[in-house]
């Protein structure tokens, strides 16, 4: 079944957010269960994920978007046990995404750099894949999981503490966090969906509440903050293009 096209998916979200606030009180039984039953949790909760996007958007595509979550947070789960860090396995929250929780924090920013780039490195190499399989077999559900995928890692990529971008940027300059902010904000005026503002708000309570949790500001030598900068700027371009691409 090929997804509806995006105007009809903004107002499928409208309608179910709504429905979504009722639920995360809910979920934070479920978010508990996982954190304790770590490999049975991930399970459940990928299940759970996988049948409310089926349900809301085809069953084909609801299955392929949380494979899709599921390849992002590997790419950070190899990157943290590659560290010798201790990490629970993905939780999958409807329409928040999903997340790994580590149990040991990195010890520097270059660690944070390379976790955090990992998942959207896996998950642009994921949403490519998809593209390739899509454009080669017509499958129009395969290039709708390309489109999402790529514009789910570039909002990932926004520069503010707790998204992936926000910690890439951490061993750059923590100053780029607050030109991420205005970002944030466009974004969800862009989307004015009651999910998107949900996120939003998350995200914001989030950086303002907790953002010294974040590794160490260690000193790094200014060609190594270049590069970091250059990697980040280049994840961020790319995924935006290619969803640029696969949505036009």
């Amino acid at each position: 079944m090929t997804p509806p096209k995006r105007p009809n998916w903004r107002r499928r979200l409208s309608t179910i957010g709504a429905a979504l606030l009722a639920l995360l009180a809910k979920l934070k039984a479920i978010l508990l269960f996982a954190l304790h039953v770590p490999f049975l949790g991930s399970g459940l909760t990928f299940l759970l994920s996988a049948w409310v996007y089926g349900a809301s958007f085809g069953w084909t595509f609801g299955v392929g978007f949380a494979v899709l979550l599921l390849l992002h947070e590997l790419g950070h789960f190899v990157a943290i046990r590659a560290y010798g860090l201790r990490a629970g396995a993905p939780v999958f929250i409807p329409f928040l995404g999903a997340a790994i929780f580590l149990r040991q924090q990195p010890q520097s920013p270059q660690q944070e750099f390379v976790i955090a780039a990992a998942g959207p490195l896996a998950g642009t190499l994921a949403s490519g894949a998809a593209w390739l399989l899509g454009t080669a077999s017509g499958q129009g559900v395969l290039l709708s999981l390309a489109y999402f995928g790529f514009f789910l890692q570039a909002f990932n990529l926004i520069p503010v503490w707790p998204l992936d971008g926000g910690r890439m940027v951490a061993a750059v300059d923590r100053r780029i966090w607050w030109v991420g902010i205005p970002v944030l904000l466009l974004v969800a005026w862009l989307g004015r969906s009651p999910i998107g503002l949900l996120i939003v708000g998350v995200l914001l309570w989030q950086f303002f509440t907790q953002r010294r949790m974040a590794s160490p500001d260690l000193p790094i030598p200014t060609p190594m903050r270049l590069l970091y900068g250059a990697i980040w700027l280049g994840l961020l371009t790319l995924n935006l293009a290619l969803a640029h691409v696969t949505g036009g």
